[in-house]
């Protein structure tokens, strides 16, 4: 529970709603599309992803937060950040990229931010939203102090001076509500984008071999009177990621050619078997005496008498 104002909760609970804001986040989900190049990321929230006070409506402020000066934008707008942040190069210290809504920051002044405008004389950005979401390059405000993880909404870059971007991702829930609560987004083409950046781990095409990398999350704004910011984790830089297997075959062997559960035909996981006269699929009559044992001691004498 990242907090809420006293004054919030209290209204909260009294329209029968949770007291928890909508930038605390509850689940991390990555699951990588092996066929398809894609790594899908999921996030889910308690309550609807990016509603600051938790009135159920991520697009208005309730009169609360106003009431403490505070604003919940509508649209991920201006400071309100979504973002993961991605380590595909494991030798390096820092993250690459970051993918989600960047949140507004005096560090972003001047830059070339495909979604920004600047308000005023004195050039303070000013964020479109949703219409913000991509993939940035991981580029960390000047003279950043704590943790590089509480500081992700602000360390969104952009620059096609490597050709790196703009790279295609896809937002497939921009507006969450009480019908549709969490985050959804793809990054497309991800071999082809760590080929661009010249980063060697690449995932197997083949899906045999692990594929690690490490992420980290943020959730939050500035504009929130001081509701919290979430991060993940929340005791270190980052996590570890491991994509396992993804190319089983019908035996469940990882890589596998199907033979270690193949029966005496050949066929996966199949019925024959072979029997006591070494027949596959026979039926142990073939090695039978003439009293019907397989294998057994009993013959017709020269009466033609079995056992006799």
């Amino acid at each position: 529970d990242i907090g809420l104002p006293s004054s919030i909760r209290s209204h909260l609970i009294s329209q029968s709603l949770s007291p928890q804001s909508g930038f605390d986040m509850k689940s991390l989900y990555l699951v990588f599309d092996r066929e398809q190049d894609n790594l899908h990321v999921g996030i889910d929230c308690f309550g609807v992803c990016g509603d600051a006070d938790g009135s159920g409506d991520a697009d208005d402020t309730a009169p609360p937060l106003l009431g403490l000066g505070g604003i919940d934008m509508p649209d991920m707008g201006e400071s309100e950040s979504f973002a993961v942040a991605f380590d595909f190069s494991t030798a390096t210290d820092k993250f690459d990229f970051v993918l989600g809504y960047p949140g507004a920051d005096s560090s972003l002044a001047g830059t070339n931010l495909p979604c920004v405008t600047a308000e005023g004389t004195d050039g303070t950005p000013s964020l479109k939203g949703s219409d913000c979401f991509g993939l940035y390059i991981y580029n960390a405000p000047a003279n950043a102090k704590g943790s590089p993880v509480a500081l992700l909404g602000q360390s969104f870059g952009y620059s096609d001076l490597a050709g790196l971007l703009p790279h295609p991702a896809t937002d497939h829930n921009p507006q969450p509500n009480a019908q549709a609560p969490g985050i959804e987004w793809t990054l497309h083409d991800v071999s082809g984008l760590l080929r661009k950046a010249h980063i060697d781990n690449l995932p197997d095409p083949k899906g045999i071999a692990p594929w690690t990398f490490s992420v980290a999350a943020f959730a939050g704004s500035r504009q929130d009177a001081s509701i919290g910011d979430d991060v993940l984790p929340n005791n270190a830089n980052y996590l570890t990621v491991e994509i396992g297997c993804q190319t089983f075959d019908e035996c469940g062997v990882c890589g596998g050619d199907s033979s270690s559960c193949a029966d005496c035909r050949g066929v996966p996981n199949g019925p024959a078997k072979v029997d006591e006269c070494g027949v596959c699929g026979g039926d142990s009559t073939s090695c039978a005496d003439c009293a019907g044992v397989p294998n057994g001691p009993s013959k017709v004498d020269e009466c033609g008498v079995c056992g006799g």
